[in-house]
């Protein structure tokens, strides 16, 4: 028989991106339906992949700093592993693939 423990314990994942390893958590059930039918902006994608990422700690700010080829793997691993679909990921890498066309024409100026 479950313990109330067993239940809501965080349920963890170890990934691989770029060569180095992470731990990711599942999100309780609170914060996943806090994103059903959000229009997720950057500022929302960084504060769920910094909520999500176990090990390291990283906060919102410290992600918004990562490359956007490792914030674009870190939210497809953490919305399959909470089974958020595949419309969210397409939605969150397109959101982030603007950010990434603002940094890109910002450098370039």
């Amino acid at each position: 028989m479950w313990t109330r423990d067993d239940l809501i314990k965080a349920r963890t994942k170890e990934i691989t991106i770029e060569g180095g390893s992470m731990v990711i958590r599942a999100l309780t059930a609170s914060e996943a339906f806090q994103l059903r039918g959000k229009d997720m902006q950057s500022a929302e994608i960084f504060g769920l992949v910094s909520t999500s990422i176990v090990d390291p700690v990283l906060s919102p700010d410290d992600i918004g700093l990562l490359p956007t080829s490792i914030i674009s793997q870190l939210t497809k691993e953490i919305f399959a592993f909470n089974g958020l679909g595949s419309k969210a990921v397409e939605d969150a890498v397109n959101e982030l693939k603007k950010t990434d066309v603002l940094t890109s024409n910002s450098a370039a100026s």
